[in-house]
């Protein structure tokens, strides 16, 4: 294991779920689901046709599998100077540390009426 050293972090916006994190954690799990409609117009909905895509089960993207090995790290340290964040949403993580899990997963739907100007 090493130890994260940042001088400087600047973010600018955390929203719709997403996490920041500083520190090792054992899991981080995020989820979102968002939906966003403005009118219903009926040439948008087909009664025949299926709305949407299906979407496969979440599923780990970060997982680290710990043996009987044992690691000693001559220099145990990260050293960053500045680290600059304009934005983590929609089940985002931003971790300075470690984490032996991170799952993530995000549904959107966006639904508008386009109207002729």
């Amino acid at each position: 294991m090493r130890i994260s050293i940042v001088d400087h972090i600047h973010v600018i916006t955390v929203l719709l779920g997403a996490v920041m994190e500083f520190g090792d954690v054992e899991q981080i799990p995020t989820q979102s689901s968002v939906f966003a409609s403005h009118q219903k117009s009926e040439d948008l909905f087909d009664d025949k046709k299926p709305i949407g895509i299906p979407l496969p089960p979440p599923t780990v993207i970060c997982a680290k599998e710990t043996s009987g090995i044992s690691t000693l790290n001559l220099y145990p340290f990260i050293h960053v100077k500045q680290i600059d964040i304009n934005g983590v949403s929609t089940s985002g993580i931003a971790l300075i540390g470690s984490a032996r899990q991170a799952n993530g997963y995000c549904t959107l739907k966006n639904v508008r009426n386009l109207s002729d100007r």
